[in-house]
Formats: structure tokens, sequence, C-alpha cells
């Protein structure tokens, strides 16, 4: 899906993923990045909850740190939540990625769903 944002001429590119990891070698989940697009929204559909708060990390496979997103807030949707995940240009280059959510209330804090999805660009 793509979104023009207002008069800015930015492009956005948005991904719904549900939770888990391939059970084989292919990555399922892929966001296409046509050339142009600027920014990117990760709809992670999440069972756990309702928390206060939730922090996603993005990861490579090999478990390196890309990017940390804290204060994130969700939704309900159907039997579920979204938890949507802003990604800015810098982090939406091609590969393989793995993204952790963590559920946040009071003092206390646990690994919701993991996610993973593909980068491809056009």
């Amino acid at each position: 899906q793509f979104a023009r944002l207002g008069e800015t001429g930015k492009t956005m590119i948005s991904l719904v993923l549900p939770p888990g990891l391939p059970r084989s070698a292919g990555y399922p989940h892929v966001l296409p990045v046509p050339a142009g697009v600027t920014s990117a929204l990760l709809l992670l559909k999440t069972r756990g909850g309702p928390y206060t708060s939730y922090s996603g990390s993005l990861e490579t496979p090999e478990g390196r740190q890309v990017l940390k997103s804290e204060g994130l807030k969700s939704w309900a949707a159907g039997d579920g939540r979204i938890v949507p995940i802003p990604l800015p240009s810098a982090a939406l280059q091609r590969g393989d990625y793995i993204l952790r959510l963590k559920g946040h209330a009071g003092d206390k804090s646990e690994e919701v769903d993991v996610y993973s999805f593909r980068v491809v660009a056009h």
C-alpha cells in the first residue's frame, strides 16, 4: 500500500505483519520499496495485551539491532490489537529483518511477539 503524505510529496508504504517466524528458509512477508518511498509503516498484529505501551527492536537475522522504537501505542482490531511502527527510509535497506515486540505495563516488560519480513528494493 502506498500513501502520499499531504503536500510534502513524501510517499509512505505500509505492511501488515502477523506474528511468527517463517518455518522454512523463505520469507513470506515482503516489503517492496519502490524508488521515491521515504518511509514505511509496519502494522503488527498481536494477541497480547493490552499493555500501557510497546517497544519494537528491528534486527538483522544475525542479531544486529538496526532501529529501536519506544512508547508505541496499540488499537483494538478484531480479536487482537495492532501496533504501528514507523520506519525511516534509512532503515529500508534491502535484506531480511526480525522485529521483536515488547509489551510494557507498570514496571513489567515482556516479549509479546516476533515478526519477520524481507525488504526488496525496486
